[in-house]
Order: structure tokens, then C-alpha cells, then sequence
């Protein structure tokens, strides 16, 4: 039984227990409209209260019929219900213990009054994953807390809580005691003060009249262009938060505008791709397999600087005391204020809570002295990229940690295998190879070495979701998934400067396309000399390097090193980040061209500069299948999602083939094959699926 009635004198309970969350799939829904109806015609009942026996009050839409050609029990739909709450001639009550969200706040907002926990937490989370609120969301909250109240909500899609949605209107007692008495009591208090039915579909409540809130939606149409930019239901909302303006004397109206804007969302690709997402990342999640993870009490990081130093604030906002070791004093005090700075812009904008940054730096021991490290459970090495180097402080780790201490590092690319050998514990290592800047990017790529045990994998699984990050499993080889497939994309947007099309080009297409920043506004954000210090202190022969490493040589070497001095691939006004095309670059690339032989031509248009940087990730992401170097299509999508700002409305690589057809991207493929040679090889992952009409996670 999903719900329960039952009856305190004239008050109606209905309880609703579908576990775990309440998610509003036909086998609630049913039972639930009866309850209603059943109520509504019994004269017996003076007022009704919709309550939750779960910790969760609604989670909103039942995930299992996402993507269901047609919803079952439709006579039963959350469109119906809260149809049958405004026809109810009785006040009706939600009593609201913990999350009310998407849907489940629609089926709180067509009830007269809103009692709520302090545990309650009101969200519209639909903006996440391609939609928007459809059964009544953008047309009541307007209602009930004004426009810009509800453009907020419905285009965040983060949680208010419970002192604040009073504060907003949202909500219209806090219950104190026990719920169920608490709300009871409320319920018999409205009754012996007239039990007024208020519906918020009654009148405009607090909608202003049409052209009083011009600003307001202009205001929102500019932050989407801002956060939200080729996303589509952003826009959406906002119309449909225009049309409850513009309907405010109409309801109904207003109501069929919203549910004809929320088909057009679910036909969207881009709420397919947002969906894959979702449901990707909790696969993702899921790869540590079966083995129990450790228990880590206390961490150590070897290395203070920019990756070093967010890895440990990582620990610390987990609550994970962490030691923090760098060779001299004079780096690890530098390092040290670097993380007190951070903290304390997080605390600032509200990323950690208040007091938040003295409580993380109090979990921070710095040290100079190894033998400090030694209770620590799990160490992460975040030197440079030198694999001797990695592998004389895995030594040492060896003779300092514990023996059931685990030992990962944060290479980027780097043999985890030839690291375990250095120690006498290969089982308990493993690479964690953490996104730049480690406090703020999602990602994790969890690295299985040839020996790492299962407890180890499932170990760094479970600190890595600790941290709030999405871990994601791979092979050790080299440059694992993302950087793998990122030197296909890299070497293909190099390929097309030397042919003839600028950098200002490429980097537009791109930005077109969805991402952040093109490629040469990347090389020169994260800085040029990074490279070129690294290929010199391994003592790279000029020969063996590729095209665009000979280019960024010619750059460092005239002094050009990005955005840290303000002349890269582009130039930067002082305290600007916007790129200035230079033509002193644009003749060094015309001059290297030349010299390395390439045969110039007239600029490629954008669709091809998508092409050739797009498809390198999916006939390497392909290959990747193909080797096992990655599990899942699904999860070479979250890796490029959340470490590489490939467009989440687009769904990830792999998805975006799949969106396109993999017969239409292999036949291009093979296009570029013809024309460049053995680098666009097509992987035979991508030929079988393809042949088979079939996408890459399909048997």
C-alpha cells in the first residue's frame, strides 16, 4: 500500500509511502487521486492533509518512466491531481517533512496551505535535466511568491529551505513538534477559524500587471545568456513565467501555455542528452564494483601547490584531517595561504558554510618531514609529471605509511604500474587523477593499476564521492580517458592552424558549439611554458615533438607564455582575460607551416572545425571501448562533461555520435581518413556499432 488513510475527527489524513522517495510514478498516483477524490465528496471530511510517513515528502517525477513512449495510469497524472486538489471543496494541508521537489513541490503548491519541518527543502531541479516545472509550477509560484522569486527557483533549481520559504511565502507555518499532531493541530486551527479555501489558481495573487516586471525578465534572459548559454528551457521558463503575466486573470490559460512549452521540452534532444547525464554519472558512480571500501580517518598530500594544495582543501571540506608535505618552508607557507584564501572566498560566496574556512585550515597540518605522514591512511602524491620523481616519493611513502596504507597518485597521464613498483604494497595503489581546480571540478578519474585491489578501487570510490566528486573508472594507459582522447582534439585544432584557419576561428566555432573556451584559449589559460618546461626537462628531441609543441616552443621562447604574462597564442590587455588576435602569432604559425611542410589553404568553415575536433573523441573514446581502457560509452560522456566542458545539453561525446548517427560520423570519418591518413583511422568499436544500427552501450 503507497498510501494511507486514516482519520483524526474531521481531519483526513492521507499518507503517502511509496519507498524510498516518494517519486510519483503511477503505483503512487493511483491511489493517491482516490484518496483525494474519495475525500472531496466524503462529508464527514473538513479538511485534508497530505502528509508523508518517509523522510522524503515527494522527490517528484518516478525516474523509472523517464523516456516511456506513453506515462502509465494518465486518468492519474500529477497534471489530474493537482487538478482534482483545485476542485476540492476543502482547505487541503501539505505537511511537508523533508524534500519536496519538482513535481513533488507542484503537488504542495496546488494545496491551499503549506505546513512545513524544519527539515522541509522546496526545489525546482527540472531546468537540470532539459525541462520544465508542467504541472502548474510556473504558473502558481508567480502566485505565490512573485516573478522574480519564481524565475529564481525554476532557473537555479537549487533548494530553499524551510525558514526561508516562510520568509518568501512559500510556505505558511513552521511545525514545531511532532509533525503529524503539529500539522493536526494546524488543521483543526484553520477549521475553528472558518476552514477558507484558497486556492492560488483563484486570483493573480501576487503577479504584477503585464509590462510592470519588464526588467525583471530581461534581467533573467541576461543571466542565461551569462550561465545557461544553448540551453533552450531556460528560455522556456521565462515565456512561461511571461505567459502567467500575461494570463493573470486566466489560469487555465496560463496553464496550457506551460504544459504546451513542457512537450516541446521533453521533445528537445537536448532533454535526452541532460537525461543521459543524469543517469550516466550515477552509473559512473557505481564502478568501484562490489568490494567494501576502507575507512579513512586521516589523509596525506604530498606536494602544496596549485594541484596539491586543492586536493587537500578537498579532505578538509570532507572532514578528513589531512598533512600536507612540500620540500622547503618557503612553498608550503606560500601554498598554505593559498588555501586560506580559497576557503575563504568559498565561505564568502557560500560554498562552504559560515566559519567554514578556520574549521577546514584546522584540519590542514603542513610539514616538511615525512615521518609526519605516518598515521595516515591514504596519501595522494600531486608532484610534477616526472615519473622518477613520482616513484622515488612512492618509495618513501612505502617505508613511512602504515602497512594497510593506500598510496594514489594525481598524474595526469603517467604509468600507475611502474609507480606501484617502487613499493612493497602494489595492491594498495592506484591513481586519482583530480581535475585542475581540484576544490571546484566535479571529476575524478579513478585508475586501476594491473595490481590494485578491488578494496583499494572501491576505497577511492567512496573518499572521492566523500568529497562531493563524480569518480570514474579507468585503465591504467597512458593519459587514461580524458587526456587521451584530449590530444586527438588538440592535435586535430593545431592541424587546422597550419592549414590556413586562425586561432580565433577555431576557438568561435567551439564556443558555438557549447564549450567554455576554445582549445587556444585553454593553452594559454592553463600557460604554454607548462609544456614546453616539461618536454625540455625530459630532454624531448625537437624531432619527436608534434606540431603544436613546436609551436608552443616558438611561443615560449619568445617570451609568450598566456594569460600569466599577458602574450600567448593571443594577447591580453593588462587585468583582461579577453584573447587579442596578434599578427606577429599568425605569421610564426604561417612561417612554421611552412617549414614543417604543410600545404596551406583558404580558412575551414565552422561545421568543419566541429568535425575535426569533435570526432577525434569518438573514435578515440571508441578505441577506448575497444581496449577496456574505459567500461562504458556512458562514462567516457561524464568524464568530458565534468572535466572538459563539453556541453551537458549535448550529453557528452559519445552521446552527441549516437544523437547524430554513428553511420553519419563514421561516414565523415572516413572522409577525413581519405584526406589525412592514418590518425583518422575509424576504431573498430565505432564500425561495428555503427554497421549494426545500434549505439555503443547497446549489446
Amino acid at each position: 500500500m503507497t498510501v494511507k488513510v486514516s482519520d483524526r475527527g474531521p481531519v483526513r489524513l492521507i499518507e503517502m509511502e511509496s519507498p524510498p522517495v516518494n517519486a510519483l510514478g503511477a503505483m503512487l498516483r493511483m491511489p493517491l487521486m482516490d484518496a483525494i477524490r474519495g475525500a472531496s465528496q466524503d462529508d464527514s471530511v473538513g479538511v485534508l492533509l497530505l502528509l508523508s510517513s518517509l523522510k522524503t515528502w515527494c522527490a517528484g517525477a518516478d525516474i523509472k518512466e523517464f523516456g516511456l513512449s506513453e506515462l502509465p495510469a494518465p486518468e492519474a497524472s500529477l497534471n489530474a491531481i493537482c487538478d482534482a486538489l483545485d476542485a476540492c471543496p476543502k482547505p487541503v494541508i501539505a505537511a511537508v517533512d523533508g524534500v519536496a521537489f519538482g513535481g513533488g513541490l507542484e503537488l504542495a503548491l496546488a494545496c491551499d496551505y503549506r505546513a512545513v519541518s524544519g527539515r522541509a527543502r522546496f526545489a525546482f531541479p527540472e531546468v537540470n535535466i532539459g525541462l520544465l516545472p508542467g504541472a502548474g509550477g510556473t504558473q502558481r509560484t508567480p502566485r505565490l511568491v512573485g516573478v522574480e522569486q519564481a524565475l529564481r527557483m525554476c532557473l537555479d533549481g537549487k533548494p530553499v529551505k524551510a525558514r526561508r520559504a516562510l520568509e518568501m511565502g512559500l510556505a505558511d507555518r513552521l511545525l514545531e513538534d511532532e509533525l503529524t499532531d503539529a500539522a493536526c493541530a494546524y488543521a483543526e486551527e484553520l477549521l475553528a477559524a472558518g476552514g477558507t479555501v484558497r486556492k492560488i489558481s483563484s486570483g493573480p495573487g501576487k503577479l504584477p500587471r503585464p509590462g510592470e516586471a519588464a526588467e525583471v525578465f530581461a534581467g533573467a534572459r541576461q543571466l542565461i545568456a551569462r550561465r545557461m548559454r544553448g540551453r533552450d528551457s531556460p528560455e522556456l521558463i521565462v515565456q512561461c513565467i511571461e505567459q502567467a503575466v500575461a494570463c493573470r486573470d486566466d489560469f487555465l490559460a496560463g496553464l496550457a501555455e506551460e504544459r504546451r512549452r513542457f512537450v516541446r521540452c521533453l521533445k528537445n534532444p537536448q532533454s535526452k542528452a541532460l537525461s543521459h547525464v543524469f543517469f550516466a554519472e550515477r552509473a559512473a558512480a557505481r564502478g568501484a564494483g562490489g568490494a567494501a571500501a576502507r575507512a579513512v580517518g586521516r589523509a596525506a598530500v604530498i606536494g602544496c601547490g596549485t594541484m596539491g594544495g586543492g586536493i587537500a582543501m578537498n579532505f578538509a571540506i570532507a572532514g578528513i584531517p589531512v598533512t600536507v608535505l612540500e620540500t622547503g618552508q618557503e612553498a608550503l607557507e606560500r601554498g598554505l595561504r593559498v588555501m586560506r584564501r580559497n576557503f575563504e572566498r568559498s565561505e564568502k560566496s557560500g560554498r562552504i558554510p559560515p566559519g567554514g574556512a578556520e574549521r577546514c585550515m584546522g584540519l590542514i597540518t603542513p610539514t616538511t618531514d615525512y615521518d609526519v605522514l605516518e598515521g595516515a591512511d591514504f596519501a595522494v602524491e600531486a608532484v610534477y609529471e616526472n615519473l622518477d620523481l613520482k616513484k622515488q616519493i612512492f618509495a618513501r611513502l612505502d617505508d613511512t605509511l602504515a602497512p594497510g596504507a593506500i598510496i594514489a597518485s594525481n598524474t595526469s597521464y603517467l604509468d600507475i604500474d611502474r609507480m606501484a613498483e617502487a613499493t612493497g604494497r602494489p595492491g594498495q595503489v592506484l591513481g586519482m587523477h583530480f581535475f585542475s581546480p581540484a576544490n571546484i571540478m566535479r571529476l575524478v578519474e579513478v585508475i586501476e593499476g594491473r595490481h590494485s585491489s578491488p578494496e583499494t578501487v572501491a576505497t577511492a570510490f567512496s573518499l572521492a564521492s566523500r568529497m562531493k566528486k563524480v569518480p570514474v573508472w579507468s585503465a591504467n594507459s597512458n593519459g587514461f580517458i580524458g587526456n587521451r582522447m584530449l590530444s586527438g582534439y588538440m592535435f586535430e585544432a593545431f592541424e587546422l592552424l597550419f592549414e590556413g584557419t586562425p586561432p580565433e576561428s577555431v576557438d568561435a566555432a567551439l564556443r558555438d558549439f557549447g564549450l567554455p573556451m576554445g582549445p587556444f584559449q585553454m593553452i594559454d589559460l592553463v600557460g604554454l611554458d607548462l609544456g614546453w618546461r616539461a618536454r625540455e626537462l625530459a630532454g624531448k628531441p625537437k624531432e619527436e615533438r608534434k606540431p603544436g609543441e613546436r609551436l608552443g616552443d616558438a611561443l615560449c621562447e619568445r617570451d609568450r607564455f598566456g594569460q600569466k604574462n599577458g602574450r600567448g597564442i593571443y594577447n591580453y590587455s593588462p587585468g583582461s582575460r579577453v584573447p587579442e588576435p596578434d599578427p606577429g602569432v599568425a605569421g610564426l604559425i604561417e612561417e612554421l607551416a611552412e617549414e614543417l611542410g604543410y600545404e596551406r589553404r583558404l580558412p575551414a568553415e565552422a561545421e568543419e572545425i566541429g568535425k575535426r575536433c569533435m570526432y577525434p573523441l569518438v573514435n578515440i573514446g571508441s578505441a577506448l571501448l575497444e581496449e577496456g581502457v574505459a567500461r562504458a560509452a556512458s562514462d567516457i560522456d561524464i568524464v568530458y562533461v565534468y572535466g572538459y566542458g563539453f556541453p551537458a545539453w549535448r550529453g557528452g561525446p559519445m552521446h552527441y555520435a549516437e544523437q547524430q548517427g554513428l553511420d553519419t560520423v563514421l561516414d565523415d570519418i572516413r572522409g577525413f581518413h581519405d584526406r589525412f591518413g592514418a590518425r583518422w583511422a575509424p576504431a573498430q568499436r565505432l564500425v561495428a556499432a555503427a554497421a549494426a544500427g545500434r549505439g555503443f552501450g547497446e549489446g
